[in-house]
């Protein structure tokens, strides 16, 4: 069977020419649901998943609009629905702008101010990819609501609903394999798992709208569909392919990072116990190597602090136990000047009643203490990097053969479709060249009885093409596929039945 003349089966059913209406509906109260929520603080209708982004007020307005232009469709009113339209797409360009330009328009805050927010980067503010969706989809409800749709204009609107519905199904498979730029992209505010239900239902009605438009016109859209759903998943999964790769590359520059920073804090530590050596060996064995050591340290602590303070700039907790780190290591140093004046003074006999007092080991163990401290944060910031790492590797390869594979089967189904499409075109040409060869057939055996054919204009004989005279029965069987059967007519049987009793009263 053709796709046409599948829709043209469609076509006669009841839930099938109602569906766009229904999907309108259900899209304008549910979109009206999320706008209540937004005053009445029902964040879990915002929040279908605890912790993902709500659908934002804004978003959940173009959906009244979008969906009151597919039900506007529906009861033929052309001109509302395609003014719905540029008011959805409208303020999704806008979004588009401010993302773009980098601007704030203050659209975001206009009508509603959110009460709370959540993987949102400018409040109140839809994502990227709604707002993509959202010019999409306003773009088709347009091309339907024109008042000649051609074939061009309904391919078309499918076309953009199946790009929109596409994008929205990856972002549910990103929230089902966990991948975040499925649904997010980068920074900018992420897409509501809400959101992207709602986009399929609405894309789906407008596909069901111009299937129903192209049936009325006697044309076909529907075999281009899954090519044009597999490229889009094509280009989704490779867009999403490669912001997961640029996360991996950022995360392995973090890794390297947060492996660095603590190689360095193992060496301020180390650095510090050697000061300490250094200077207890000179303070009891007057070892001048050791003050020489002491020394030296000193000079170099300075800078090694510099450079952790430069490579945890980003990371405040950090930052605040590194002041914790100056003040303990200055209290030490500041006791180790008095240890030193102290043995220059009254000598080692003096500095072991001082240490006996166990400042010394107290300061020190502060200072060592506030680096492992340190280090252990880090360390388990690796930790938590390196596991993020691997989670998004093993995220992305699945997204990777999930999408592969779907988009496979869509070409197949492309394929299949093309080729049965084909097919019946070819019946249909096969058909129409027996159709004409009959009328040629039937023209030239009209062709050869026309004209003026001689006949005899007694005994009634036809001289055919050859000179040569036949019966008029013999003539009409060689030139056409008549043949006769006789009989005789009222006249004539009468005449022959007066004849025959004549003859039989004759003596």
């Amino acid at each position: 069977m053709s796709t046409q003349s599948l829709a043209s089966r469609w076509a006669g059913n009841s839930a099938f020419r109602n569906f766009p209406r229904y999907a309108g509906a259900a899209v304008v109260l549910t979109a009206l649901l999320v706008i209540a929520s937004w005053y009445a603080h029902w964040s879990r209708v915002l929040q279908m998943v605890p912790g993902s982004a709500p659908m934002q007020y804004n978003t959940a307005l173009c959906f009244v609009f979008l969906g009151a232009g597919l039900l506007l469709l529906t009861l033929r009113r052309p001109r509302a629905a395609l003014l719905a339209a540029a008011l959805s797409a409208g303020l999704a360009g806008l979004t588009l702008l401010e993302y773009l330009g980098h601007w704030d328009l203050g659209i975001d805050e206009l009508f509603h101010k959110p009460f709370f927010e959540a993987q949102t980067a400018y409040p109140g503010r839809m994502s990227p990819l709604a707002a993509v969706c959202f010019t999409f989809m306003g773009a088709a409800v347009a091309l339907c609501g024109t008042r000649r749709p051609s074939a061009r204009r309904i391919t078309a609107a499918a076309a953009l609903s199946c790009v929109a519905g596409v994008i929205a199904f990856v972002a549910l498979l990103g929230f089902a394999a966990g991948i975040e730029p499925a649904y997010s992209w980068g920074s900018y505010s992420a897409m509501a798992v809400n959101t992207a239900l709602v986009f399929i239902v609405v894309s789906t009605g407008v596909i069901g709208w111009s299937w129903q438009l192209a049936a009325r016109i006697n044309t076909n859209f529907l075999r281009w569909l899954p090519l044009v759903g597999s490229v889009t998943l094509m280009a989704m999964v490779t867009v999403v392919a490669a912001v997961n790769v640029t996360e991996l590359k950022a995360a392995a520059a973090w890794r390297r990072h947060t492996i660095q920073v603590v190689l360095r804090a193992q060496a301020f530590e180390e650095n510090i116990t050697d000061t300490q050596r250094g200077i207890r060996g000179y303070v009891t064995l007057a070892d001048a190597g050791a003050l020489a050591s002491y020394r030296a340290g000193l000079a170099l602590e300075p800078q090694m602090f510099s450079e952790l303070t430069d490579l945890t700039s980003d990371n405040a907790a950090q930052q605040r136990r590194l002041e914790r780190l100056a003040a303990a290591v200055q209290e030490l140093f500041a006791y180790d000047r008095r240890t030193l004046d102290t043995y220059e003074k009254a000598g080692a006999d003096a500095v072991r009643v001082l240490d006996a007092t166990g400042e010394s080991r107290r300061l020190y163990g502060d200072a060592r203490n506030t680096i492992r401290e340190f280090s252990q944060e880090e360390e388990q910031l690796l930790f938590v990097r390196d596991a993020s790492e691997k989670a998004d590797t093993v995220s992305a390869g699945r997204l990777l053969i999930f999408g592969s594979l779907l988009a496979a089967a869509l070409l197949i189904v492309a394929n299949v479709m093309v080729g049965r499409e084909m097919r019946h075109r070819q019946r249909v040409e096969v058909e129409r060249e027996r159709l004409i060869d009959e009328l040629r057939r039937a023209l030239e055996e009209v062709k050869s009885l026309s004209g003026m054919i001689p006949i005899c204009g007694w005994c009634k004989s036809i001289r055919s093409d050859e000179g040569y005279w036949q019966s008029v029965e013999q003539y009409v069987r060689e030139h056409t596929d008549v043949t006769f059967t006789h009989g005789i007519c009222p006249t004539c049987a009468e005449k022959f039945k007066a004849e025959a009793l004549a003859a039989a009263k004759a003596p």
